[in-house]
């Protein structure tokens, strides 16, 4: 059941009333405000607002920031990843090259394993070897 107090509303005028509610009790509520303390009200909840709707938008441009980053790293990391294959490939065919070329140098020069060690030896520092 509802009860309306008909003192407060004889003297509240529609621009004075800023919100009606149930008590309780379920008794009908009136709340009063003056013009200017309402207008104070709307004018910070427009400020919340626009703030609310700025910080929103910085919020999805540095989402995007971000996601334009996370695409240009995945670029680059997939480029990379071809680089490294096409280099293990060129070492892996090297290495087969150099196999195949110790097979029938070595046989044929016997000083070349000789003339390595002592290029090796001057190179840390020592005298070398001295061939014959």
């Amino acid at each position: 059941m509802f009860f309306l107090r008909m003192d407060l509303c004889a003297r509240a005028d529609s621009s004075t009333c800023s919100s009606i509610s149930l008590d309780s009790q379920d008794r009908l509520c009136l709340w009063y405000s003056s013009p200017s303390t309402t207008a104070n009200k709307l004018q910070r909840r427009e400020k919340n607002r626009a703030a609310a709707q700025r910080s929103r938008q910085k919020q999805m441009a540095r989402a995007d920031e971000l996601h334009q980053e996370y695409e240009q790293l995945e670029r680059e990391n997939s480029v990379l990843r071809k680089e490294i294959q096409t280099l293990q490939q060129e070492l892996s065919r090297l290495t087969q090259v150099l196999r195949k070329h110790e097979m029938t140098c070595v046989p044929r020069c016997p000083n070349f394993l000789h003339g390595l060690a002592a290029e090796s030896t001057v190179a840390r520092g020592g005298a070398g070897i001295e061939s014959n």
